[in-house]
């Protein structure tokens, strides 16, 4: 295989367009998430593990794994 003589020249110059792509994206980079408390649902019973988010200013809150069992039973315990 031959080499010319341009490849330390061509990969500073590959170097050096990487970092000018890379320090423009840093520098023109936008907010992407902005966090603030919310208040606390009214009902918690069966909101765990929601799949939660905000659109148009409206809190939405779908799914959930909380199945409350009476005092002493188990939900596991099948009869035989």
């Amino acid at each position: 295989v031959k080499f010319s003589g341009h490849q330390p020249l061509a990969l500073r110059h590959s170097l050096i367009g990487f970092a000018l792509v890379l320090g423009a994206t840093v520098w023109g980079a936008e907010k992407v998430l902005e966090w603030k408390p919310l208040p606390d649902l009214p009902d918690p019973i069966g909101v765990a593990g929601p799949f939660v988010g905000v659109h148009n200013d409206a809190l939405i809150v779908a799914g959930g794994a909380n199945f409350p069992v009476p005092e002493g039973e188990s939900l596991w315990d099948v009869p035989k």
